[in-house]
């Protein structure tokens, strides 16, 4: 398989870097038309276009579109939004940052909080980078030890971090 080439893509697709959306500069079957809004929502929440029978992820077309390669490493939407895909809220991100950088808690989360998990004593916080687990403590509510979850995870991971900047 060839992979899509920066130049394929732009002959097919237009890339509006305000709304993030792609529209079509073809008409193709099974498409709106030329000039409609390409792709469809997948059931992740991921935008995804189909180009010469591939299926692509929109943010991923966006970074080719505009810098020409893909990147090597992941591309993480700074706002948690998968489908948001204007080029401002892109950026390149290894693994454990684009991890790190999930709104809401796992599906099998029984507290619905991060990093908090319920233990004899209270309820106990603790978070992991680069394969090192940080236990902060057991905290008397849910809410004390969701702080200082919140705290150490900012600390560790930074603008990757949505508690990032938050008044603890």
């Amino acid at each position: 398989m060839v992979a899509l080439s920066v130049d394929r893509l732009r002959e097919l697709l237009s890339y509006d870097l305000e709304t993030g959306h792609f529209r079509w500069l073809v008409s193709r079957q099974g498409t709106g038309g030329k000039g409609s809004i390409a792709g469809n929502t997948s059931v992740y929440g991921y935008r995804e276009i189909r180009v010469d029978y591939v299926l692509h992820k929109a943010h991923r077309l966006a970074w080719l579109y505009v810098h020409g390669a893909l990147p090597v490493n992941e591309i993480d939407h700074i706002d948690g939004n998968k489908a948001n895909n204007r080029l401002s809220n892109l950026r390149i991100a290894n693994r454990s940052q684009n991890t790190a950088n999930r709104r809401t808690p796992r599906a099998d989360n029984q507290l619905g909080v991060h990093g908090v998990s319920r233990s004899r004593n209270g309820f106990t916080a603790r978070v992991m980078k680069d394969s090192v687990l940080y236990r902060l403590g057991t905290y008397d509510t849910v809410e004390l030890a969701s702080i200082a979850y919140r705290n150490k995870h900012a600390e560790l991971y930074g603008e990757f971090s949505p508690f990032w900047g938050e008044a603890a």
